[in-house]
């Protein structure tokens, strides 16, 4: 985050931004882990996006102004991706991609029109289901079954899957998009 009481061309300098979070190591996060590092983030900027918020002054506006805060885009890798949005990780998954409903099985299908698209009520619906289980075999259950888990984004009011890029470095160079 940065400094909105400083000038354009200082504003984004090391020494001026804020750094919200730090995912602890040595090994990256899984599953519901990194949701712990998010949650608190999340639930700001989403507070900002509904509500605003007001800065007495700013280095445009010195009589002060409110503003709102959105994320968007998430660009990050293909397993980055996935743990984000509260998906598995392609290679456990019955379903590989975030944003359609294709299986294995379907990897050499080429008819975009044929693939059936996940809508965000639908994975909003898996969510509650899992958070509503008493117990942790239950939500396993529903993982197996739907391949959604809560994520810290998805507590944003508008987050939708496909505010996710995985990018072309991960995508291409490091020889990922095979397995999209």
């Amino acid at each position: 985050l940065d400094c909105k009481q400083l000038p354009p061309s200082v504003a984004h300098r090391p020494e001026n931004i804020f750094l919200a979070a730090i995912m602890p190591g040595p090994d990256e996060p899984h599953g519901e882990q990194i949701n712990r590092c998010l949650e608190p983030v999340m639930q700001q900027l989403d507070e900002s996006y509904a509500y605003g918020d007001y800065f007495e002054s700013t280095y445009k506006y010195p009589e002060g102004r409110s503003e709102r805060s959105i994320v968007l885009p998430i660009i990050s890798d293909a397993v980055a991706s996935r743990q984000l949005s509260g998906l598995p990780h392609y290679s456990r998954a019955g379903e590989f991609c975030i944003f359609d409903h294709l299986q294995k099985k379907d990897l050499k299908s080429t008819d975009v029109h044929s693939w059936e698209r996940r809508t965000v009520p639908e994975i909003r619906a898996a969510i509650q289901r899992w958070e509503q289980a008493p117990t942790q075999a239950e939500r396993n259950v529903i993982f197996k079954e739907t391949g959604i888990r809560p994520s810290a984004l998805w507590h944003l009011r508008y987050f939708d899957p496909s505010m996710i890029v995985v990018d072309g470095m991960h995508n291409i160079f490091e020889g990922v998009a095979k397995h999209h």
